[in-house]
């Protein structure tokens, strides 16, 4: 997405924000996503795309700690389809910036893994090539 120094001097920014302010950010986020993007899949991909950009650079910090176990349980357990390709949206954008070691625990590959693959959908192409893209890239890590 961006280059190694530009994502550098974003991530410094970002975590000079107080982690306060940053929490209240990423629930603002995802609360426009749960209450407004149900209707609208640019908007829904728009909110997602914000988030994505914030969990890249708190995911390694381990500043986001539940950001994996949460879009895991949309992909996997939640019966509303939108939530569902909201949560895999998340964690294929995530993998394509990180790399596995940028993960915390081997638990939370081992989830990113088992999700992606038991959501592969063929009648889906954008979320199909967002899943082989992070299978690709979780595949590196093994």
């Amino acid at each position: 997405m961006f280059s190694a120094g530009t994502a550098q001097f974003k991530a410094s920014i970002w975590l000079q924000i107080d982690q306060e302010t940053r929490s209240h950010i990423r629930s603002a986020l995802l609360d426009n996503l749960v209450d407004r993007a149900q209707s609208d899949m640019q908007f829904m991909k728009d909110i997602c795309t914000c988030i994505c950009a914030i969990a890249v650079i708190e995911i390694p910090t381990n500043h986001w700690p539940d950001f994996i176990t949460s879009m895991t349980s949309q992909g996997d357990q939640n019966e509303n389809q939108f939530f569902k390709r909201a949560g895999l949206y998340n964690l294929g954008w995530v993998m394509e910036d990180l790399l596995p070691r940028d993960i915390n625990n081997q638990e939370d590959l081992n989830r990113i893994w088992s999700t992606m693959l038991n959501n592969i959908d063929a009648s889906n192409l954008d979320l199909t090539q967002i899943v082989a893209k992070s299978v690709g890239k979780l595949s590196h890590a093994s």
